[in-house]
């Protein structure tokens, strides 16, 4: 029996996936949302809330830490994972994982793009929406945004394509130390063979001595000017490293078609006004200091400022 722990877009994605598959499982959240119970409910699943149930497995959402004390409890009778490892284990669909601590949706969404382009049913999930158990079924291949969070909870998941962006520092009030943040990114990497390939950026000294020690092949990228054309040059080797896995080759009518049609996700150095001379920037995505910098460098080249607004989101 499984228990999904917390509901949310990814509990109820989870749900969903193991109805598909007809896997009984018991649900939990510790702020429960009457519309997401009712969810939960019409699907087939009753709800455990005394969690006095015998689980071999707690799926956790990712925005439940391991420290929990409810999930302190259960690991010491169950095995906890998360959506990416389940989705591993219970589907046959290849999977992209793309993680870093900047830049893992645009390059999500430029990966996939770009794969449609050359012929593949690609899907986006993972810390993007939709939940990555909400598309694996019906990709032919799934390329998966993980942040930390997710990333923290993976056991045997290895993706045909893995993705190192970058490894900078965030989230140290829910891993505790930089080591711990960075640890949990590179179990991305952890599973790896010859049999899959690993796209790195080759400028960001962590990540190079993190691929150097890797089985798997290699294929760097290096940083644009600004992170627009650098998550496009990741996504660029993306696509190729899968193509080489397949065994074909890249079309390259098919991707200069592919390049002019690039996904602008919202929120990501996105123009949204002009008056005059003066040029208005939505970049509130960028939560961090060195994203700002960056944000301002873009704009130095263009001749304008840049303002923010706070905007949280797993990384």
């Amino acid at each position: 029996m499984t228990l999904v722990y917390g509901l949310g877009r990814s509990g109820l994605g989870v749900l969903a996936f193991l109805r598909r598959r007809g896997l009984p499982a018991h649900f939990y959240d510790d702020r429960p949302k009457e519309a997401e119970v009712a969810e939960a409910l019409a699907l087939g699943f009753a709800p455990d809330w005394e969690l006095s149930g015998q689980y071999e497995e707690v799926v956790a959402a990712p925005g439940v830490p391991l420290t929990h004390p409810h999930l302190v409890r259960l690991r010491e009778r169950a095995r906890v994972l998360g959506e990416a490892e389940l989705a591993y284990r219970l589907s046959p669909t290849p999977i992209l994982g793309i993680t870093g601590t900047a830049g893992k949706t645009s390059t999500t969404l430029f990966t996939a793009h770009l794969l449609q382009g050359q012929g593949l049913r690609a899907l986006p999930g993972g810390n993007v929406d939709p939940p990555l158990v909400s598309v694996v079924d019906e990709a032919e291949v799934a390329v998966a945004e993980l942040s930390s969070f997710q990333l923290e909870r993976v056991d045997a998941f290895r993706p045909k394509v893995a993705v190192l962006l970058n490894l900078g520092v965030d989230h140290l009030d829910r891993h505790g130390s930089l080591e711990a943040y960075h640890q949990a990114k590179l179990n991305l990497l952890k599973n790896l063979t010859r049999e899959e390939a690993l796209v790195y950026n080759a400028q960001d000294p962590r990540v190079r001595a993190a691929a150097e020690a890797a089985r798997a092949r290699l294929y760097p990228f290096t940083p644009g000017e600004t992170p627009r054309e650098s998550n496009l040059q990741a996504a660029l080797q993306a696509t190729r490293a899968y193509l080489d896995l397949l065994g074909r080759r890249l079309d390259p009518e098919a991707l200069r078609e592919s390049l002019q049609s690039l996904p602008t996700p919202p929120h990501r150095f996105q123009v949204f006004a002009r008056k005059g001379e003066v040029v208005f920037i939505d970049d509130s995505i960028a939560t961090r200091t060195p994203s700002v910098a960056a944000a301002r460098r873009a704009g130095a080249t263009e001749g304008v400022r840049v303002a923010r607004e706070s905007s949280m989101k797993a990384t």
